[in-house]
């Protein structure tokens, strides 16, 4: 049967053979080779210097170790790069763009033996023999070849294979892999040799272990050798089942891939469960990549400019080719013609011009490529065969000239495709990222944080990487990133600024900048200097970035050569980004503003420091020279006009006022002064400062927004400054500094006596505080003043719940409902006061006529307010908790948090995390923990839900700090306090832990679990009677606890008393199922021991 299948495999591919137009050999593996050196020669003269922003950056910062690699797949891409990074040292990243550059120059001369042995296969030898005479195979030859080098040549400098040849992009190293995949598998219906067609499974296996493009191929390639084996008769089982075993074996790639991953840097920061893990999410990778490749929006395009075509020309190119005269077909060729040649043009509705912000689409432009060179083919064998050759040679000129004009039109087509990627790809333009990023890096004076935007941190890292300087990022965008969070906690030392960095980047720095003090030489800021405001620190620009300064450091800063040191950074930019034109990429143009903007924005708030230092001089010629180099910096421009318009340098007010009328005629919505600081930089102005004082307020930043605000206070008139202070005074109420507060309204009340605000704010301070008499005293002063009846009645509730004047507070509340049924206020205020009654109930009855109160009470609001109003929704949540329908208050309190009219929402996620806690649900207590503490880092219960948690993972160190924190803010908390008692035990800190657990039954001796944790501290001390009359104690409180029963058991055999350990650990084993952590390890410990014991 065997020797049947050869000799029927031999006769089949003697036919092949015999109708083969084209002998594919030698020949084509040189052109092949030429049209690769000259892709490379041309590559490399418009390789980049370094690496640039975006996929670039990214793939390299793994692979150079910058950071750690998170991309789980591309096993075999990695390695090579990796070793080309090795072998580059300090300029690792031009040898790995070069590698890129040989990569993409075999791609190139692959392409170049794919559609000549494609034409190739499709050419009927036969056909055009009896069609063209003696030299159809000459003919067949040069088709073939003018297919190869016209695919070769678009492909080659098309813009987005230029670009990813000149770049470490992964792009044209899987498209190279691709086209031996194909080659191999053409080469095997040529020649039907089956090492091709084993070559071609174990290469494409591999390939779809890798990327989704293979997976995509797949069903084609795969039929299409499929047939031709079934054609020569050589299809059968063990065929197909070697087939498949070769693919699973190429496949088996991915298992490799997972084994790399496993155990790495990246796996453990993924968070991947396992190899097993990997390997899934390998797989899912892929097969989510055939659709999610294409680009959401206008995909059809894509399909419809590039893929659709090349697959018509594979179903219909063998008869096209060899004379096939149906008018359907010339009109199919027209079309395909027309679109293609629209793609290489690069018209508005190429898919470059469409997405090449977002990806390259180099597979798409290949098969347009590829199309390209069939359509030259399909021209050329037309001129062939529409014009027979004649004995008589100038019968023969016409189609010579329609032939080669075919040729010189399509070569200039490829010309002008050429000078129009070029300016895509050419990199040299690009000079000033790496200016940025040298720039930076060198001006850090030892620090190893910048808090940045983001968009160029990679290719700064991996610059970083290459001079052999440490530095971090800070990235703001990815601020509640988990993984950046791990990224960042793996680098810290500190606990706290650890326990700070897995609440948000905003903590993290706030927490640093306020406790670390180092944090001046370890920080810079490349975005909002206001946050130095932090701590006691001055800002002040150095390089292209904010460094913070004590008071006397500022003053060694103030003596440098600030100006000189600015103006020479800033002269050395400006030609650099002035080769960047209006006709370049769009991407180029977007790194240029944004270069342009930092060194721009950096030099406007060095002009407004030099102000601040009187050096009016300076500060101007910082102003106009910035407004010089950058016109769009509006604050730079405000900030020139201003001085210009105080008198400094009066020859150049008609510029200044030009400037000014150009900038607002190019407005098109109102301007906001105060966010300009964040974009542009400081405008000298109070009004700046005060508005942006309340922004940060808004954002819940209050310490940021009462340095902004005292800042613009300074600048203030006199009369100006009561509403400013009013503001000062509720952001105070809002930190619950109420001394602050206080004192503020005081200084209202000191230049004006009866300002309401100012009287109301005072009234309710010494509410909280509890002084009744002087909040009847400022009640009575706002009356004086004329504060409205209805106000002061407001004020009066508050003031009698506050003395447990409940009753007197109800009539009151009721005369201000019946005053206007309708006033949502007046409604709350009985939901409040009904509230407070029910949690004052001492009998059923009165629970009973309390909660119809608090429930007709909130029926009124919702009747005045609506179902969803905010205060409706509060009031609801209010009513569920204290009822313990924990759930509905919760799912009230969370809507109510949508519609929130004021940015302090901290009041009402504390509402939730109570709901939480009391629900036990302790992902969303952690969730909106960080939530809370991203807003105010003090929060007691927040820190102590964390401590908490942390204790729960057996994370001691992280536990600790939280609740040192909660401590901080309850330092009688007894839950707070036998928790922090218990991380110090576990720590070690024997004394510390005694000391605050003894400290909690000053204020409740009657809690177990206190008792417990004492014992267990006497217990690690070796005092053993002590502890065993501690967990008495607590047993006697709670016999429930199986923990307790456990540290009795671990008592007596302490003792010795090994019956009394054995017959407790035996009651136990039935409920053993609840210990978690450390108490299993206990309980198994003492097991052990005691069997251990038993058998001696």
């Amino acid at each position: 049967m065997g020797s049947q299948q050869a000799a029927a495999g031999t006769t089949h591919a003697s036919r092949v053979q015999a109708s083969k137009a084209v002998a594919f050999g030698g020949f084509h593996y040189l052109v092949a080779l030429a049209v690769a050196v000259v892709a490379l020669i041309v590559y490399l003269t418009t390789l980049a210097g370094g690496v640039l922003p975006g996929e670039p950056a990214q793939t390299l910062l793994g692979l150079s170790g910058a950071e750690a690699n998170l991309v789980v797949r591309h096993v075999v891409w990695r390695k090579l790069v990796g070793l080309a990074v090795v072998a580059g040292g300090s300029s690792f990243s031009l040898v790995v763009n070069a590698f890129c550059a040989v990569v993409s120059a075999l791609g190139v001369g692959l392409m170049y033996l794919v559609a000549a042995a494609l034409v190739g296969l499709m050419l009927d030898g036969d056909h055009l023999k009896s069609a063209l005479g003696v030299q159809a195979r000459k003919d067949a030859e040069a088709m073939s070849a003018i297919a190869g080098v016209f695919a070769a040549v678009t492909l080659a400098f098309c813009a987005p294979y230029w670009v990813a040849a000149t770049q470490p992009y992964i792009h044209s190293f899987y498209l190279l892999w691709l086209l031996a995949s194909i080659f191999l598998s053409l080469r095997f219906v040529g020649t039907m040799k089956m090492r091709y067609l084993w070559a071609f499974c174990v290469v494409h296996g591999a390939g779809m272990a890798q990327t989704s493009c293979f997976v995509a191929f797949a069903p084609l390639l795969y039929l299409f050798v499929l047939f031709n084996l079934w054609s020569a008769d050589r299809l059968s089982g063990r065929v197909f089942g070697r087939m498949v075993l070769l693919t699973l074996l190429g496949g088996a790639l991915l298992l490799v891939n997972a084994w790399e991953f496993h155990g790495s840097e990246g796996y453990a920061l993924a968070g991947i469960d396992g190899y097993f893990g990997i390997v899934k999410r390998l797989g899912r990778e892929i097969l989510n990549g055939i659709f999610g490749s294409l680009p959401r929006v206008g995909w059809m395009i894509l399909l419809g400019m590039t893929v659709a075509p090349c697959l018509s020309i594979l179903l219909t190119g063998r008869r096209a080719l060899n004379g096939e005269r149906d008018w359907s077909f010339y009109a199919l060729h027209v079309v395909v013609l027309v679109v293609t040649v629209l793609v290489i043009l690069d018209t508005r509705v190429s898919p470059w011009q469409i997405y090449r912000k977002d990806s390259l689409q180099i597979v798409p432009y290949a098969m347009m490529a590829l199309t390209f060179g069939y359509l030259m083919a399909y021209l050329y064998a037309q001129t062939l065969l529409l014009f027979p050759r004649e004995v008589d040679d100038r019968q023969n000129r016409l189609p010579q000239a329609i032939r080669y004009g075919a040729v010189l039109l399509a070569t200039a087509l490829s010309v002008y495709a050429f000078v129009g990627s070029r300016r895509d790809a050419d990199h040299k333009r690009m000079q000033f990222v790496w200016m940025y990023a040298d720039h930076l890096l060198n001006n850090l004076e030892g620090r190893t944080w910048l808090l940045t935007n983001g968009v160029l941190d990679d290719m700064v890292l991996v610059r970083a990487r290459e001079l052999g300087v440490p530095v971090n990022m800070l990235n703001l965008s990815q601020a509640n990133s988990r993984l950046a969070q791990k990224r960042i906690k793996a680098k810290l030392e500190s606990v706290r600024l650890r326990n700070s960095a897995d609440v948000g980047l905003f903590p993290l720095v706030q927490e640093w900048i306020t406790s670390e003090k180092d944090v001046a030489s370890q920080l810079g800021l490349c975005l909002y200097p206001d946050l130095w405001n932090f701590g006691d620190y001055e800002v002040y620009p150095n390089g292209l970035a904010f460094f913070g300064a004590d008071p006397a450091q500022m003053q060694e800063v103030a003596k440098r050569d600030l100006v000189g040191s600015f103006l020479s950074m800033m002269e050395a930019f400006a030609p650099a980004l002035e080769r960047v034109g209006e006709k370049d990429s769009q991407r180029n143009r977007f790194y240029r503003q944004l270069v342009k903007g930092q060194v721009s924005f950096v030099g406007n708030n060095l002009g407004f420091l030099l102000e601040t230092l009187e050096r009016k001089e300076d500060a101007f010629t910082i102003y106009s020279r910035v407004h010089d180099f950058d016109p769009d910096n509006v604050s730079a421009l405000l900030n020139f006009a201003t001085m210009v318009q105080g008198g400094m340098h009066p020859e150049l007010k008609d510029k200044a006022m030009a400037d000014l009328e150009a900038f607002q005629r190019k407005l098109t919505t109102p301007l906001e002064i105060w966010s300009l600081s964040r974009t542009f930089g400081y405008v000298s102005s109070p009004e700046a400062f005060a508005k942006l004082g309340w922004s940060w307020a808004m954002s819940g930043q209050k310490n940021l927004a009462l340095k902004s605000l005292t800042r613009a206070l300074k600048d203030l008139q006199p009369e100006n400054r009561g509403k400013l202070r009013s503001v000062m005074a509720d952001v105070y109420m809002q930190s619950n500094d109420r001394v602050s507060s206080e004192r503020v309204y005081q200084e209202i009340l000191a230049e004006d006596p009866g300002d309401h605000l100012a009287l109301i704010g005072l009234v309710r301070i010494n509410v909280m505080n509890g002084d009744a008499a002087k909040a009847q005293d400022y009640l009575a002063k706002a009356k004086a003043a004329g504060v409205p009846r209805q106000r002061l009645l407001y004020e009066t509730v508050g003031l009698e719940l506050a003395v447990g004047e409940v009753d007197r507070a109800r009539i009151i509340a009721q005369e201000l409902v019946e005053i206007d049924p309708n006033n949502a206020e007046a409604h709350v205020v009985m939901s409040a006061i009904a509230s407070q009654l029910y949690l004052d109930a001492k009998t059923p009855e009165a629970t009973e006529s309390a909660l119809k109160s608090l429930q007709k009470a909130v029926a009124e609001l919702e009747r005045v307010s609506g179902k969803e109003d905010f205060r409706t929704l509060f009031v609801k949540g209010r009513m569920h908790l204290i009822t313990r329908n924990y759930a509905e208050a919760r799912e009230n309190f969370k809507a109510a948090l949508k519609r929130a009219p004021n940015p302090n929402i901290v009041p009402l996620l504390d509402s939730i995390l109570t709901a939480d806690h009391a629900l036990v649900d302790k992902e969303a207590a952690l969730k909106t923990s960080r939530e809370i503490l991203h807003r105010d880092p003090r929060h007691g219960f927040a820190n102590y839900i964390l401590g908490s948690l942390a204790l729960e993972r057996e994370e001691y160190p992280s536990a600790e700090d939280y609740l040192a924190r909660a401590l901080e803010v309850s330092p009688d908390s007894i839950l707070v306090l036998n928790d922090l008692a218990v991380a110090k035990l576990k720590l070690k800190k024997l004394d510390e832990a005694e000391s605050l657990i003894r400290k909690s039954f000053k204020t409740d001796d009657q809690i177990y679990a206190a008792w417990d944790t004492l014992g267990e501290i006497l217990l690690a001390r070796g005092d053993v009677d002590g502890a065993s009359e501690a967990f008495e104690t607590a047993l006697k409180l709670n016999d429930k606890d199986l923990r307790v029963h456990l540290h009795v058991a671990q008592i007596h055999f302490r003792r010795g008393e090994l019956d009394k350990s054995r017959e407790i650990i035996r009651k136990l084993a039935a409920g053993a199922d609840v210990f978690m952590g450390d108490d299993l390890a206990q309980y198994e410990e003492l097991s052990q021991a005691l069997l251990d014991r038993h058998t001696k």
